[in-house]
């Protein structure tokens, strides 16, 4: 007896939300005019052409890189979806490799500096 209501329970909600998703509800005419009337959205704070200081610190290495053979293509195809530039992801890529190889050295020697 419980297990047919809870397939008749299981079954209701299945159709209901079936339905509900063929149909979907209308909004409201106060939503629809708002959305009319509304201010457009911000300009994003970066873009994919911000000049930051990865880009300016990295710019030395791209032909480097680029001769190496990268980015690979499926790699420029995803840069391409994105609206990035190939140098621009190369400078980023080189200068945050740098960072991360010199990031270390420079906390070691602050460390032991106090230390000493």
């Amino acid at each position: 007896m419980i297990e047919a209501l809870l397939w008749g329970a299981g079954l209701g909600v299945g159709l209901w939300a079936l339905v509900v998703y063929v149909f979907p509800p209308r909004p409201p005419l106060r939503a629809l005019v708002d959305r009319l009337h509304s201010a457009p959205a911000p300009p994003p704070i970066l873009t994919a052409e911000s000049d930051g200081w990865a880009l300016r610190v990295g710019r030395p290495f791209v032909k480097p890189l680029a001769a190496l053979g990268l980015p690979n293509s499926k790699l420029r195809n995803d840069l391409a979806v994105t609206g990035k530039g190939i140098e621009h992801h190369l400078a980023e890529k080189a200068s945050l490799a740098l960072a991360g190889l010199l990031l270390p050295t420079v906390m070691q020697v602050l460390l032991v500096g106090e230390d000493g």
